[in-house]
């Protein structure tokens, strides 16, 4: 509940204690002065009042319902968007690291870019303009990164069947043209990192995105041919 809301629920408890209070004092001095006509004006304006302090109740009541359903809309929104993005990272993750397995450990897995590109078309799809704005922007981009990964690998894997004179050879290569899609996914991480820290405003617990250990070596490997590159330098 907002402060502004919890003002004036308080202002409407407090505004129909005063004006039932009141006019109470004023009855209780009448009646003990034994005036009939004064003691039905009494009652006819306590109803109004009664009436009016009812009105203001209700709708104070009806602010803070209101503003309760719209706080769990859009906390559901942002449980939805995180969630999106972390299963999309998850099924991108995990074509990634069938793509780095050597050829005698991969595992028959020919559904795996279709549900990637299902994913992807899930966060396309997903109504962004009822997504708080803290977390537009670090949805948006991070399905963009998502996108240009599935599709790298796609590449990869159809210019290997293209040139199946070539097959051993272009497999050989693969892991040299993964590495601008490893870059893409660590900067994919990291926004849905900050993606995640936005939602705890709302509530959301934070996922950690899995990493395979064909992928995890393939980053240590990619660490330190940085590393030693920059020491040489």
């Amino acid at each position: 509940m907002s402060f502004g809301v919890t003002i004036a629920f308080i202002a409407a408890v407090l505004g129909a204690t005063a004006a039932i209070l009141c006019p109470s004092i004023i009855a209780a001095q009448q009646i003990a002065s034994g005036s009939g006509a004064d003691v039905a004006a009494w009652v006819q304006a306590v109803g109004a009042i009664l009436a009016i302090v009812a009105g203001f109740a209700t709708l104070a009541i009806q602010t803070i319902l209101q503003r309760k359903a719209a706080d769990e809309e859009r906390r559901a929104i942002a449980e939805a968007a995180c969630l999106l993005a972390f299963d999309a990272l998850e099924t991108v993750s995990d074509r990634l690291e069938n793509a780095l397995t050597p050829p005698d450990e991969t595992k028959l897995l020919s559904l795996q870019g279709n549900r990637t590109t299902e994913m992807v078309s899930a966060m396309r799809e997903f109504d962004t303009s009822r997504l708080p704005a803290t977390l537009l922007s670090d949805f948006i981009r991070v399905r963009t990164h998502v996108y240009a990964i599935n599709e790298k690998i796609t590449e990869v894997y159809d210019s290997e069947e293209k040139r199946p004179g070539r097959k051993s050879r272009e497999k050989s290569e693969r892991r040299k043209r993964f590495v601008s899609t490893i870059r893409a996914r660590s900067n994919a991480i990291e926004l849905f990192n900050h993606l995640q820290t936005s939602g705890t405003a709302y509530g959301l617990e934070r996922k950690d995105v899995s990493t395979g250990p064909h992928l995890a070596n393939y980053i240590n490997e990619l660490r330190d041919y940085v590393a030693a590159s920059s020491t040489e330098q």
